[in-house]
């Protein structure tokens, strides 16, 4: 039997970890969920093996390094948006909240915004574009009132 109760859900993230928080007295909150993904803040050397692949031009000898169309870093950071916005599916279709806000640094929330399911997206209630991740429960709380 679903639940009625109006449930929010109250997402802080940034492109290397993220928490969840349930909300069922707002704007009082409890953590349910911590994600990590460490790589999105390696640098990028750290996140490539090697050197861009050389080719020669067919007419001379001119060489061009292969260039990603996304850096390294930026890639890990789309994948933990999509692994985020895949949990966020999921509890909507559990029905674990009926309200959902986001907060998070702008480039992070923007990478949300592009992968988050349109079924999802219409449960946002509210956006705060600001990195909160660091800071404790209570902080989380206050900055509430912001969105």
């Amino acid at each position: 039997m679903p639940n009625h109760s109006p449930l929010a859900w109250i997402v802080v993230a940034d492109k290397c970890k993220a928490k969840i928080y349930r909300s069922t007295k707002f704007p009082h909150i409890e953590e349910v969920s911590h994600f990590e993904h460490p790589a999105s803040g390696l640098h990028n050397q750290d996140l490539i093996s090697s050197k861009p692949g050389r080719s020669f031009q067919s007419f001379g000898a001119t060489r061009h390094s292969y260039q990603p169309e996304v850096e390294p870093r930026q890639h890990e950071a789309i994948k933990f948006a999509i692994e985020l916005a895949r949990v966020l599916l999921v509890g909507k279709n559990n029905q674990e909240f009926n309200r959902l806000y986001l907060i998070a640094d702008p480039y992070f929330l923007g990478l949300l915004r592009q992968h988050i399911d349109a079924e999802v997206q219409k449960l946002v209630a509210g956006e705060l574009a600001k990195e909160l991740t660091a800071f404790d429960k209570a902080t989380v709380e206050h900055h509430l009132s912001e969105i």
